[in-house]
């Protein structure tokens, strides 16, 4: 093993004995006695946050908290209209076949054989509803609000809607 020039082995793990060192060997001219009272009241004085800094710190916290929660709220809701996106295709799917047999849309939720509510229940986060048969129609999402409809209900009610065509439409930020 090589030694460095200019540094002397110490006992490992010893802090107190490594600040001795430096402080006698660069200071020569300070008594030991001096060097360790400094060293005990510096290494006292580290023990802990003021307070002052512990307010900052909640601040922070707290400012970061009000910017990120509507976000991840949003972002959370947008996660759940992927179950509208999903029924509102079955639905398309299903007055397509609709039009094949009969040569015309349906208003009907029920003619189309597909199971989805036309009311808020504790099943979907959303309702459904279809418009503007027999030419064409315009499937619709509709967030349930109020406790009316899967846990969490939402906060903001927001529209999906859907096309013949499969255009998505609707509130702005979910589609």
């Amino acid at each position: 093993m090589r030694r460095r020039i200019g540094f002397t082995p110490l006992e490992a793990g010893c802090v107190e004995t490594i600040i001795l060192a430096l402080l006698t060997r660069f200071r020569k001219s300070r008594p030991v006695s001096v060097v360790s009272s400094f060293v005990k009241r510096a290494s006292s004085s580290l023990g802990g946050f003021t307070l002052l800094e512990m307010m900052i710190v909640v601040v922070v916290i707290g400012i970061l908290a009000s910017i990120a929660l509507p976000r991840y709220t949003r972002i959370v809701e947008k996660g759940r209209s992927a179950e509208a996106r999903h029924v509102l295709g079955l639905i398309r799917d299903a007055e397509l076949a609709y039009y094949l047999d009969f040569d015309r849309y349906t208003n009907s939720l029920t003619a189309l054989g597909v199971q989805v509510p036309g009311a808020c229940n504790t099943s979907y986060y959303f309702s459904y509803a279809i418009a503007g048969a027999p030419s064409s129609f315009t499937a619709t999402a509709t967030r349930c609000t109020g406790g009316t409809g899967k846990t969490p209900s939402g906060s903001t009610t927001f529209v999906l809607n859907i096309t013949p065509a499969g255009a998505l439409g609707g509130s702005t930020g979910f589609v």
